[in-house]
């Protein structure tokens, strides 16, 4: 399990994202880390055929629409074995001089051109669903209040889906940081 940890905070830019954090102090001055970081780039791997294929995607979640997601600073990777039927999915997130990062598998169901994964809180709050298109390389999450919705759920409900798409992080650093770039 130590192992799974370490391959998938590697993988998932985490490494980068620690040795910033390291040097948080800048000018003589204490820096949030959330300021000092910036994101990994999207990438997107496919490898052998089906019944067999493998797939490796990360990026970061950007939500269509007016509304921000919570956590800016957010990289995400997934890794797919279609012989096992299941994703193995990384997070790391920076808020403040804090770093988050946590592991999960989730099931796929796989066809000859998608890959969906569907998976709720254990409250039942909220259910995602991520589909990744293996021909366009489009990754898609949409978000809903869960249909057996806990009394004991905490988080607000959302008033309608949220469709969030990923992207590279790096990018839209750089659009944020930089508007006139171009």
């Amino acid at each position: 399990m130590v192992g799974k940890i370490i391959v998938g905070l590697a993988a998932s830019g985490v490494v980068g994202t620690l040795a910033a954090l390291a040097g948080y102090w800048a000018g003589g001055e204490a820096a949030i880390a959330e300021d000092k970081i910036v994101p990994d780039t999207r990438s997107f791997y496919v490898a052998g055929e089906a019944p067999s294929r493998w797939v490796s995607f990360k990026g970061s979640w950007e939500l269509d629409g007016p509304e921000r997601i919570g956590f800016q600073k957010q990289v995400v990777k997934y890794t797919c074995s279609e012989g096992q039927g299941y994703c193995d999915l990384a997070e790391a997130t920076v808020f403040r001089n804090g770093l988050s990062v946590d592991t999960s598998s989730v099931p796929a169901i796989w066809s000859s051109n998608e890959i969906t994964l569907k998976s709720s809180d254990l409250s039942a709050c909220r259910e995602n669903v991520v589909v990744v298109n293996l021909t366009t390389e489009e990754v898609i999450s949409i978000t809903r209040d869960g249909q057996n919705r806990s009394a004991d759920c905490t988080l607000p409900t959302i008033p309608r889906p949220r469709k969030a798409r990923l992207i590279s992080g790096f990018d839209r650093y750089f659009d944020q940081r930089y508007a006139d770039r171009n």
